[in-house]
């Protein structure tokens, strides 16, 4: 994925290397409607990567973009302690997809996710995030302006 200029208030979005590896094309280059449905058994079943993939896919893959559902499955997975759910909870509140934007509250969450360097996490998704905290800081965007905690 492109990143996103500086200039821009948009968070950069997840890494690849970070994005679901569970999402399954058909033939005609969607999601099968069957895949939709062993997801949710497994998110039935407490599956924290199940959450996530489903919260992703809801919030990136579908044709219209259903922030509601991604939200709740995004909150949930969260709650189990999915840092890339952490992640993308803190791109919808910044941004306010689905919701009205609320960039003190995305910038908490990709705070904590920059923080999490002695959690096992995707070195990716922690460079993303440490990225964006250094880029609210800049811009002044969700936090008060700082040159010197930017840097």
């Amino acid at each position: 994925m492109d990143l996103v200029s500086a200039s821009s208030s948009v968070l950069e979005p997840l890494p690849r290397s970070s994005q679901p590896s569970l999402l399954v094309a058909d033939q005609e280059g969607g999601i099968d409607g069957q895949w939709v449905e062993e997801m949710e058994e497994r998110c039935e079943r407490g599956d924290a990567g199940a959450l996530f993939t489903l919260g992703h896919y809801y919030m990136y893959l579908t044709t219209k973009n259903e922030y509601k559902k991604a939200l709740d499955y995004l909150q949930r997975a969260e709650a189990k302690g999915s840092l890339q759910a952490k992640y993308q909870l803190g791109v919808m509140y910044y941004e306010g997809l689905g919701m009205p934007p609320d960039p003190s509250e995305g910038f908490a969450y990709m705070l904590e996710v920059a923080g999490a360097m002695n959690q096992r996490v995707d070195k990716h998704l922690l460079s993303s995030a440490q990225y964006n905290v250094g880029r609210a800081y800049y811009q002044g965007v969700g936090v008060s302006q700082s040159d010197e905690r930017a840097a």
